[in-house]
């Protein structure tokens, strides 16, 4: 009997099958065994950053056949300040966020684009800040998730704009 665990799991059976409705829906190419592990290299990737802005998330743990291959552990440790944790390695990174909004300064960009009102844009940005020794962070761009977007300083910065599937940041977000 498999024991449940609590959070959430994910099983993607529709992700072999090219003929699957979810498939024609997102519009996309069926995974094939070989995909693997650049699938896992993917979704370990993201792991490694994500929970940096995802406050409601408190953990990520990546299993396959039924090993355990990452996991990321978030802790807030004040209002500001934010640890993450890595297993294995047994590593931890601290990080200072800082929250804000531009609900004002949008306000007349949104009575001249009434579009931008029906899109439903939230105004909130953080910029995380890592107050750790580590030279090798490079700054990135979040839109929810990481993109592949650089920032030209050492900072993790997190907007709502548009992004693609490859989560390449749109032109909208960047204007």
């Amino acid at each position: 009997m498999k024991a449940i665990a609590q959070g959430s799991e994910f099983e993607l059976p529709w992700a072999f099958d090219a003929n699957s409705p979810i498939r024609e829906a997102l519009n996309a190419s069926a995974i094939r065994r070989g995909d693997l592990d650049s699938v896992q290299k993917d979704i370990v990737s993201v792991a490694d950053d994500c929970l940096l802005f995802l406050r409601n998330l408190a953990s990520i743990e990546i299993a396959r056949d039924g090993k355990i291959i990452k996991r990321v552990v978030r802790k807030p440790v004040d209002d500001h300040r934010v640890r993450l944790s890595f297993f294995p390695g047994g590593y931890n990174e601290d990080w200072y966020v800082i929250r804000a909004s531009a609900a004002k300064e949008a306000s007349p960009l949104r009575t001249k684009y009434p579009v931008i009102e029906k899109l439903a844009r939230q105004t909130e940005i953080q910029i995380a800040f890592s107050l750790g020794e580590n030279e090798n962070h490079s700054g990135r761009l979040f839109a929810y998730l990481p993109t592949d977007q650089l920032s030209p300083v050492p900072i993790r910065q997190r907007t709502k704009g548009h992004t693609a599937n490859s989560r390449d940041v749109s032109q909208g977000a960047r204007d």
